[in-house]
């Protein structure tokens, strides 16, 4: 049968223990529960679900010693305050699509985990921001990034919509890493993201839009508080001018 179908109603706690890997579980575990959003009315509000599949980018604020800053500034933890959706969020560190050659290593090989948590009904969407780890691993060829990207697309596609999230910049933007079918940069990662959101039907955020400075990084690589701020507020942005999102004080 193929993988690409609409989703069954499964017991999210038995695909966990099944499917998941012991990295993708503990964002499980720590999104399990998502509260309803309050409006600054004080009155509780319907919000649709999102999901969010990211790396490191979307799960940790980094500041320039070293240390973890305020998860509160992240993108899934802000949206319920400004805009009508709650996101639960399967980002973790090192996640990537392809797993080049690496059994259980990209995210193509985890596809229950989005079935694992779809509780009593789909959620509205997911957005699937992987692609900077592929772009830095060796083994992850472009060939093979499109490929993976693409069994992601159209596996959550079946189910809900997709809106593909395009690699942030980074220090080394420029840098041209070499894999077994030729010498890539990130931007050219960035291109495949939107070439296969389009060749599939779905709707995606050119990260290059972003207006990113060096001083939003803690590393150079991954965001700072003032970073996630500023990703947050583009995609917010983004979102909303695709009919996704509605701000909570417009509704």
């Amino acid at each position: 049968m193929s993988d690409v179908r609409m989703f069954p109603q499964y017991c999210w706690g038995y695909i966990l223990i099944m499917h998941v890997n012991r990295r993708t579980a503990l964002g499980l575990i720590a999104a399990a529960a998502l509260p309803a959003a309050a409006r600054a009315d004080g009155k509780l509000r319907h919000n649709d679900r999102w999901l969010l599949w990211g790396d490191s980018i979307h799960t940790y604020a980094f500041e320039s010693d070293g240390t973890f800053g305020n998860p509160g500034k992240l993108l899934a933890s802000r949206a319920p305050s400004v805009v009508n959706v709650s996101i639960q969020n399967l980002s973790a560190g090192g996640n990537r699509a392809c797993s080049g050659g690496h059994p259980g290593v990209g995210m193509e090989d985890h596809l229950a985990t989005i079935n694992g948590v779809l509780g009593g009904g789909n959620p509205q969407g997911i957005l699937i921001a992987l692609g900077t780890n592929d772009w830095a691993s060796p083994a992850v060829s472009g060939i093979k990034f499109v490929q993976a990207y693409r069994k992601i697309v159209q596996h959550c596609a079946a189910g809900m919509k997709v809106v593909c999230v395009s690699p942030i910049w980074r220090h080394d933007y420029g840098k041209k890493n070499q894999k077994e079918d030729g010498a890539w940069a990130l931007a050219d990662y960035q291109d495949w993201v939107t070439s296969v959101a389009q060749e599939q039907g779905v709707q995606w955020i050119d990260s290059k839009l972003a207006d990113l400075k060096p001083s939003h990084f803690a590393d150079g690589v991954h965001l700072n508080g003032s970073g996630h701020i500023a990703v947050g507020d583009f995609i917010i942005k983004q979102m909303c001018e695709l009919g996704h999102w509605q701000r909570q004080d417009e509704s």
